[in-house]
């Protein structure tokens, strides 16, 4: 049987941890954003939420990912009537190019 390479690319490269957590929130959390010098990395459990990374917005369900790069304005609110879970990390980094697909709430990219 013969074996092929598969080359690998690092896409985001972690370097320090500062934190990493599970939460829950209601049907009626708003967050209504920030901006800092880390990387915040969401990914979400289950449940649906809204999430703006500066003027682009994402509707994310469970399995979806968010990076949010550093001195990015980011918020996030609930966006069923059902409660939301994620996971959220904080770290320094460094990044190659980073592809995403953004839905705005109106449908306009």
């Amino acid at each position: 049987m013969d074996f092929h390479p598969i080359r690998l690319f690092s896409k985001l490269s972690i370097h320090t941890l500062y934190t990493i957590y599970v939460l829950e929130f209601s049907p009626d959390y708003r967050f209504y954003g920030e901006r800092h010098n880390f990387w915040e990395i969401a990914y979400f459990i289950e449940g649906k939420a809204g999430v703006t990374s500066d003027d682009r917005v994402f509707d994310c369900v469970a399995g979806d990912m968010t990076i949010q790069r550093p001195g990015v304005f980011h918020s996030m609110w609930a966006a069923s009537d059902k409660n939301f879970k994620f996971s959220s990390s904080h770290s320094t980094a460094t990044a190659s190019t980073i592809q995403c697909r953004a839905k705005s709430q109106t449908g306009r990219l």
